[in-house]
């Protein structure tokens, strides 16, 4: 949380299940925002999900009451009809689009795989040049 919390541009990336950590932490970022003036953090959300079913793990009700606090919402189509989503274009296009010349956190919560390619996808924004950091919240056995 420390370093979402210190960047401009905040992006929580879940693969599935993985959303069950996404939540809280773009909640609280969220409400932070909400709570002081003074914080001016952008949050997006990008949530891959294999089935369109999986997108009843979080109420409909929920994603509007964050949308309404300021988060960017981006989910593919789900995976079981358009193969996997496009990770490095998904997040170099929001830290392209958003982030500017600012800084940048990306948090993952997803399977393995994802969570490497999130993590490459960051590593060549740095090489780049951009001020891009990556967290990964590992939840697998």
């Amino acid at each position: 949380m420390d370093m979402l919390r210190s960047v401009d541009l905040a992006i929580v990336v879940a693969g599935g299940s993985g959303i069950a950590v996404a939540f809280p932490i773009i909640w609280s970022l969220l409400y932070d925002r909400y709570w002081s003036a003074d914080i001016q953090r952008k949050v997006c959300l990008v949530w891959i999900v294999r089935s369109r079913e999986h997108l009843q793990w979080l109420p409909a009700e929920r994603i509007d009451e964050l949308e309404e606090l300021g988060l960017e919402v981006v989910i593919p189509k789900p995976s079981s009809e358009a193969g996997r989503a496009d990770i490095p274009t998904l997040v170099t296009d929001l830290v392209d689009r958003l982030g500017g010349d600012k800084k940048v956190g990306v948090t993952v919560s997803g399977p393995g795989g994802m969570d490497r390619e999130v993590r490459n996808t960051c590593a060549g924004l740095v090489r780049e040049g951009r001020d891009v950091n990556v967290q990964v919240e590992k939840f697998e056995w």
